[in-house]
């Protein structure tokens, strides 16, 4: 377990995305800015291998969608909290070119 696993989420961590895109934050600096360690940023080979085999499937309270996380540039996202049936993610993705997109996720069991 990462130590990033056992510090609390941000009450609104969604926001706090949203607000550090917002001040154009990059995805280097995003950790800093948010305070904890991600569980994933796919900067490292063996998180995006990680990220792909994950069933991620978006909240439906957040957002009807996910953007396209195995095509992304970089995705990097915290759990939030989990339940009996997924665990909760919150995080970024960068599409080539594009500006970063604030996603919240649920992954099932393997």
């Amino acid at each position: 377990m990462r130590e990033s696993e056992t510090r609390p989420v941000p009450a609104s961590l969604e926001a706090a995305l949203g607000d550090a895109l917002a001040d154009g934050v990059g995805p280097d600096e995003l950790a800093a800015r948010i305070g904890r360690a991600p569980i994933i940023d796919t900067r490292d080979e063996r998180d995006r291998n990680a990220m792909r085999m994950a069933d991620i499937r978006p909240d439906p309270t957040f957002q009807a969608t996910l953007p396209a996380l195995g095509d992304a540039e970089r995705v990097i996202y915290w759990k939030v909290d989990e339940n009996a049936a997924d665990v909760i993610v919150s995080g970024v993705s960068w599409q080539r070119g594009q500006p970063g997109v604030v996603f919240r996720g649920l992954i099932g069991p393997p």
